[in-house]
């Protein structure tokens, strides 16, 4: 999905343009033609494809039904990163959070030969690294009950501090649905801010995560570096909350920070927040755990699935499998061609048509997106003629820059099969 029908090597592209040009009649040298003649034949016939492309594209042209999918999934995804981000501005607006620096305890788990610090893999109940699944639910279930007292305990002086209204009362909501039915609802509400610990994550999933991300590291087995399996997170109400629970969690000595992720700094490609800690805890003296706690803002997470951005996400996911580039990548060129504004066949025809702006990395971008994922041939001509228009203007007929547009008019041509 998203890709155009598989081109030839580079070599045998050249080839073929070399020779399209060599035979094309209307390029010979004619008796009585001055030197360069063809070189004037070949500017000659740029110029007119380009024309007729503008001609044609002022009689109404459209994209495809397929592209108009994909533009208009592209502009519900900007539009929710743009709520998304406003409001984050709204919850924080100096900031403060994506501006947290919390340092690791580890000092990071990964040593510069590539292998990974044995003393945070998981442990048995006796202390020594786990070795298989059921050694590793074995230490889980006993570090649960010793994980969920620290969180609480943490959550309780964080709620009485910054609202200093008396303590946080523990409640058993009734289960409202299939996610909830799925976890051990233990809610500790103060207000509307909440923690919730999960129930240990499913063993199927957990081995597929450990083969999958983890069965390359040094030293082994994958399953010793699965550090979500006794898991929880809170959604807090202010920023000031957030802010104070983090402080809390570094100041704890009962906590041992293994690493910290700080999503409202780098958020997901959707745009959405969070702050995610992997902690080390103490279970009695005989052995550790590594547990994680996700922190979330009430009002960002409620929007996200308001939203239900996710989807957005998973549609160019599958569109842009098989690129060369990231998703990330090709989501930000779309960000950036967009330039803030709703990408429809109206920006377009304005983008192309606008005589002033000449933002060849905008433009270059956009010939890519048209010829390479939406095949929409005639688009990519338009693009490629206005950045012919703009760098024989700015560097003269004889600059790379314009043998490249000559060169790139080709490809198209040639995939439409002219």
């Amino acid at each position: 999905m998203g890709n155009c029908m598989k081109r030839p090597s580079l070599e045998e592209r050249v080839a073929a343009i070399i020779e399209s040009i060599e035979t094309a009649p209307a390029l010979h040298t004619r008796e009585g033609d001055e030197e360069g003649s063809v070189t004037k034949s070949l500017e000659e016939r740029v110029e007119a494809i380009i024309e007729s492309v503008d001609t044609e594209s002022s009689s109404g042209d459209e994209v495809r039904e397929e592209t108009k999918a994909f533009l208009g999934n592209l502009n519900a995804y900007l539009d929710s990163r743009k709520q998304m981000d406003k409001k984050y501005k709204e919850v924080d607006e100096f900031e403060r959070i994506a501006s947290v620096q919390l340092s690791n305890d580890s000092g990071g788990i990964e040593l510069p030969s590539g292998d990974f610090k044995p003393q945070y893999q998981q442990q048995t109940l006796e202390g020594n690294p786990v070795s298989n699944l059921k050694e590793l639910y074995d230490a889980a279930n006993k570090a649960k009950p010793v994980y969920e007292s620290v969180i609480t305990r943490i959550f309780d002086q964080v709620c009485q501090e910054c609202k200093g209204d008396g303590e946080s009362t523990v409640t058993f909501p009734k289960l409202k649905d299939q996610y909830r039915a799925q976890v051990e609802a233990h809610e500790k509400v103060d207000g509307e801010s909440t923690v919730t610990f999960a129930k240990l994550k499913g063993q199927e999933r957990a081995q597929a995560k450990a083969h999958d991300d983890y069965d390359q590291r040094t030293p082994g087995p994958g399953v010793a570096w699965l550090f979500d399996i006794v898991r929880g997170c809170i959604e807090f109400t202010s920023s000031d909350q957030i802010l104070k629970f983090l402080e809390k969690a570094k100041e704890d000595e009962s906590i041992h920070i293994v690493k910290a992720k700080n999503r409202f700094a780098n958020p997901t490609l959707t745009g959405y927040r969070d702050f995610n800690l992997h902690i080390q805890i103490d279970v009695g003296k005989d052995f550790k755990h590594i547990c994680e706690i996700q922190v979330h803002h009430m009002a960002i997470r409620r929007l996200d699935k308001e939203l239900d951005a996710h989807k957005y996400y998973e549609y160019f996911r599958k569109y842009f499998a098989g690129a060369t580039a990231s998703l990330k990548d090709r989501l930000d060129d779309l960000v950036f061609i967009s330039g803030g504004k709703t990408l429809d066949d109206a920006l377009l025809n304005e983008l192309l048509d606008n005589k002033d702006d000449e933002d060849e990395d905008r433009l270059e971008r956009l010939a890519s997106l048209f010829e390479d994922q939406l095949c929409e041939y005639h688009w990519a001509l338009r693009v490629h003629g206005k950045l012919f228009e703009i760098n024989k203007k700015n560097h003269g007929e004889d600059h790379s820059s314009v043998a490249k547009a000559y060169f790139n008019i080709a490809n198209v041509l040639k995939d439409q099969g002219n």
